[in-house]
């Protein structure tokens, strides 16, 4: 009995101690795809996800802004029972690039807790020996996966040899958790499947799937040959095939799968709760269709916005018609976002109970009037500054600035020519010339040359006024004289003695 016990409280403290490990932060210092040791100048993402997966316990892998091209297949993580959280510094700058060459990720075990990141390029091929054609840019079947301001994006799922690829973004197999990221542009390629088309073009869950401010946009899924037994594709947005699926403020947009019952959108086949959510401007071969519930229940609960009826949106404050929604772009936020208009009804009309506190770029909500809905919230036109005010102007005070030339001190009989000249920063306007209160000339000239015949003046002094004004109204007044020569006296005549003779 005593060995026993002793045996008993041994095992039990080798667990305790496994179970308080140290947990370890291993960082990113290459862009390099290597394989080998996580040394401190020399880490890759591969190497530092080998070194946390060697080591017990909870660890962390910090990827600094950059491009990683793999280039040596997928990465993958089979930790069981332990959390693997990995974090970049922002998805616009931390992109992980397969580059075609390989899925991107690849999780067999364990808790994985993702942010910050671009998952892109990455290919899920139908020849492999587990997760043949799922899941193009992650494959997830541990025990929990969530996704917070990730990118999943251009990635793609490859038909098996039967089915159609599932999931071109991604494929869940066990609980998926996804907050404030894209999911866009993904295919699952149902080309060459002999049974069934692509399903999930972006998404498929085939555990519960939990979305929070999450658009998902443009993404496909491609049939499989005609001669299939089921040649149509599902959900080319999303193909949900477990219960317990949750969508908030999500925008489903622009995706698209082709043949029957196709679902552009989304493809129900579980009982699922939809709130505060967009679903349309999705198509099957080109006509509107948004969604196809093969399930007993989605358990909408109100205040969101359908394209076309068959979502069967029809509880309090559900909306069916267009939410005017623009192009997938940069509205801000580490991903992108489809912006509403300012005219759309899904502005102010979400449910207030069910709004979460910011949208999928971070921004508050509610913005305006009310919580909008989908993952981008409408905000306030920027304050415009008022036009800035114009220069003071400094009025124009200096008078013109006038000179006179050819005006003699002394009598003159002849014709005099005169010469003004005036200037002014303002300009001159016009220069009045009068002699003796009579206006003889007005020009508007800087210069100008008067001549005045003194001949047919009256002898004696004659006033000579010259009013100069500027531009700014100033005026010169300049004033000079000329003297008429008086008329010489008549000489008198010599009168000559008288002479006398005798």
């Amino acid at each position: 009995m005593r060995l026993a016990t002793i045996a008993a409280v041994l095992c039990a403290a080798l667990f305790a101690l496994a179970g308080t490990a140290a947990a370890n932060t291993f960082n990113v210092t290459t862009t390099d795809d290597d394989i080998g040791s996580c040394d401190p100048g020399d880490c890759s993402i591969r190497e530092a996800l080998a070194a946390a997966q060697a080591n017990p316990g909870d660890d962390t892998v910090n990827i600094p802004a950059g491009h990683y091209v793999l280039t040596n297949g997928q990465l993958e993580t089979d930790d069981i029972g332990n959390t693997t959280t990995i974090v970049g510094h922002s998805a616009r700058d931390t992109i992980i690039d397969a580059n075609g060459q390989s899925r991107v990720y690849f999780v067999n075990d364990g808790t994985i807790n993702l942010s910050h990141v671009t998952i892109t390029g990455g290919v899920a091929s139908g020849t492999e020996n587990f997760g043949s054609g799922e899941g193009g840019g992650i494959f997830f079947d541990g025990q929990l996966m969530t996704l917070d301001h990730v990118a999943v994006i251009g990635n793609k799922a490859l038909s098996q040899p039967e089915f159609g690829g599932q999931g071109g973004g991604i494929f869940g197999d066990e609980p998926v958790t996804i907050t404030n990221s894209l999911i866009a542009g993904n295919t699952a390629d149902g080309t060459g499947g002999t049974f069934s088309g692509g399903q999930g073009g972006g998404i498929f869950g085939n555990e519960a799937l939990t979305l929070t401010n999450v658009t998902v946009a443009n993404n496909v899924a491609l049939p499989a040959d005609p001669k299939a037994t089921f040649p149509h594709s599902q959900g080319g947005g999303i193909f949900v095939n477990e219960l317990g699926t949750v969508f908030k403020h999500v925008t489903i947009a622009g995706n698209s799968a082709s043949g029957d019952d196709a679902g552009g959108g989304v493809f129900f086949n579980d009982d699922s709760t939809v709130t505060n959510s967009i679903v349309a401007g999705n198509t099957v071969d080109g006509v509107a269709q948004n969604c196809v519930i093969n399930t007993n229940t989605v358990a909408e609960q109100g205040h969101n916005l359908q394209g076309t009826s068959d979502c069967g949106f029809t509880a309090p404050g559900d909306i069916t018609g267009d939410p005017l929604l623009a192009a997938l772009g940069n509205n801000g936020g580490e991903s992108d976002t489809m912006a509403l208009a300012a005219t759309s009804p899904a502005v102010d009309h979400a449910d207030s109970a069910n709004c979460v506190p910011t949208d999928q770029r971070d921004l508050p909500r509610p913005a305006l009037a009310g919580c909008d809905i989908g993952a981008f919230e409408l905000q306030p036109a920027p304050a415009v500054a008022p036009p800035p005010a114009p220069p003071a102007t400094v009025k124009d005070t200096t008078k013109p600035r006038v000179t006179v030339a050819g005006v003699r001190a002394a009598c003159v009989t002849r014709t005099v020519s005169i010469r003004v000249h005036a200037t002014d920063s303002s300009g001159v306007h016009s220069t009045r010339v009068t002699l003796d209160g009579k206006r003889i000339k007005t020009r508007n000239k800087t210069s100008f040359t008067l001549k005045i015949n003194v001949k047919k003046l009256k002898a004696g002094r004659h006033v000579l006024r010259i009013t100069t004004t500027d531009g700014a109204g100033n005026t010169t007044r300049t004033r000079r004289t000329i003297t008429r020569c008086a008329k010489r006296a008549a000489k008198p005549r010599r009168q000559v003695a008288p002479r006398f003779t005798g």
